[in-house]
């Protein structure tokens, strides 16, 4: 999975605020049931039992995209600007692409969001589909090799 984010500020062609469309290939094809993704994200939680979902919790399973698209409009609440939703699409042909468009006063906030949403949802689809963490698969290696000197370090 290599993702592609472009931001874009001030009115755009997606909106009239700044924001960032992130570009890639899901990593999972599998769906979630709400209540599996809802007890991960209990285990993961340092959001003080805030729940994940913005509105009612969803009925249907969710695909990788669907919930990277609630965990973006999660991470993007209380900030956010207002009247913008987190779009979500997919490319249909060969090579299965979505898309998730983020609308936020600073594009380089968007992205931020965009990146660690990505990695979060990632990590949710790898611990519930395969067992095993996933999120080392998003972190460039040279932040992996400095984060174990840091550990080492203190």
């Amino acid at each position: 999975m290599n993702p592609k984010i472009e931001l874009f500020h001030g009115p755009n062609k997606f909106a009239d605020s700044a924001g960032a469309v992130v570009e890639f290939e899901p990593p999972f094809n599998e769906t979630l049931s709400a209540d599996s993704i809802d007890k991960q994200w209990k285990k993961l939680d340092s959001h003080q039992g805030r729940s994940l979902w913005t509105g009612n919790q969803p009925e249907n399973e969710l695909s990788f995209v669907d919930l990277y698209t609630e965990i973006v409009s999660y991470f993007r609440q209380p900030v956010a600007v207002c009247d913008h939703k987190c779009i979500s699409g997919y490319q249909i042909g060969n090579n299965q692409r979505a898309w998730i468009f983020l609308c936020h006063t600073h594009s380089n906030t968007a992205n931020l969001i965009l990146r660690s949403s990505m990695a979060l949802t990632n990590e949710i689809f790898s611990l519930i589909v395969t067992g095993h963490p996933g999120i080392n698969k998003l972190v460039p290696k040279e932040t992996l090799i400095y984060s174990r000197q840091s550990t080492i370090l203190t």
